[in-house]
């Protein structure tokens, strides 16, 4: 019954729209908002590629930690065992969720903004998109 509510919960997410989010960033005026900039764009950087590593680290554990599972449950098939011959050994793989850099934009936004900088956010939908109700009947009006 728990697989079915997930497999129907992760169905139910995958049809919504893609959204893209992008930022048109206004520098400072000065050479030390500049600057300041810089170091943010540094730290940026540092941590998609923590996140990136992460995202390796988990995928490697999770291959590691599924052989290992495969391993013994053969081991355990060959030698025979009787005790739990009705019941399968199961194995699974880990999910890695893919890195989000949600969190790095978000302290780089925040880092640029004190330096003096400002941004401007764009949400674009990308796939799946629905237009509102509203726009809908603007079009229709307008094509009558």
């Amino acid at each position: 019954m728990n697989k079915f509510i997930l497999f129907f919960f992760i169905i139910l997410v995958s049809c919504g729209p893609v959204i893209k989010t992008t930022y048109l960033y206004e520098p400072p005026d000065s050479e030390q908002g500049i600057d300041c900039t810089n170091t943010c764009h540094h730290s940026l950087h540092k941590c998609k590629e923590k996140e990136k590593m992460w995202y390796q680290r988990c995928q490697y554990r999770a291959r590691l930690d599924y052989n290992y599972c495969l391993s013994r449950r053969n081991l355990f098939r060959t030698r025979g065992n009787r005790r739990r011959s009705s019941a399968p050994y199961p194995c699974y793989r880990q999910f890695c969720p893919y890195p989000s850099y949600k969190r790095c934009d978000l302290t780089y936004n925040n880092c640029y903004v004190s330096c003096g900088g400002s941004f401007e956010t764009i949400n674009q939908c990308v796939d799946r998109c629905e237009e509102p109700e509203d726009e809908k009947a603007k079009k229709e009006v307008v094509e009558k």
